[in-house]
């Protein structure tokens, strides 16, 4: 762990909300955003609340304002982010074959975020940096247990696809495709890291209030 991480140990959500795209009528799903402690140590739960009309679990999109995080004139310093990952089991896996497995199955998305207040281009218009990004995708799965855990690493390879010093609006979104079962997400850790690989440190200050339920359900 990192002295520069967001660990949720002080029970603060870190800016953490969902993108609810009209309202909530495209692909993602509302969530409930909590601190809980999972395997010793108090993380991001994300509990999916919605389904497809298929009955597939929806996509949670869970957004952290990264101007607040770092500092709106830090942000053009990310080179990388790093951050742990559990999916959990809640609701029984229905095999091909009628049987049913208490696991979380594939845990497989995506972190992403939108780089820039406005599109780049070069000398010749062509596009340098692009409003959204996805800075990596992840895939791990689970058939034997209720639990599954990964360490993801997201890499901003060029230059021209840095965060925008000075732009309050940039995020940071992890999505987790779309699952048959019910499972929930637990985030820890998450931690940003400059071109020398040295953590960047956090300028968001925490409330010190108790964590509570995201009202993310739009009305």
């Amino acid at each position: 762990m990192d002295e520069n991480a967001i660990t949720f140990e002080d029970g603060d959500m870190y800016t953490a909300h969902s993108m609810a795209e009209k309202n909530y009528e495209n692909d993602e799903s509302a969530t409930e955003l909590t601190i809980e402690e999972f395997n010793g140590t108090k993380q991001l739960r994300v509990q999916v609340l919605d389904k497809d009309d298929s009955g597939t679990y929806k996509v949670p999109k869970v957004v952290f304002n990264l101007a607040e995080l770092v500092g709106a004139e830090n942000l053009n310093k990310i080179k990388s982010i790093s951050c742990d990952i559990t999916g959990v089991a809640v609701g029984m896996f229905t095999g091909d074959d009628g049987s049913e497995m208490l696991v979380p199955g594939n845990v497989m998305g995506a972190l992403g975020g939108n780089l820039a207040a406005e599109k780049k281009t070069d000398a010749d218009g062509g596009l340098l940096q692009n409003t959204w990004a996805n800075l990596t995708e992840f895939s791990f799965a689970e058939w034997e247990n209720n639990w599954v855990y990964s360490h993801v690493e997201a890499n901003i390879l060029l230059d021209a696809n840095r965060y925008e010093a000075g732009y309050d609006g940039a995020t940071l979104v992890l999505m987790r495709w779309g699952i048959p079962n019910q499972a929930d997400l637990y985030i820890d850790n998450i931690t940003f890291y400059d071109e020398d690989g040295k953590s960047i440190p956090l300028a968001y200050k925490p409330s010190g209030d108790a964590a509570g339920a995201d009202s993310s359900k739009a009305e």
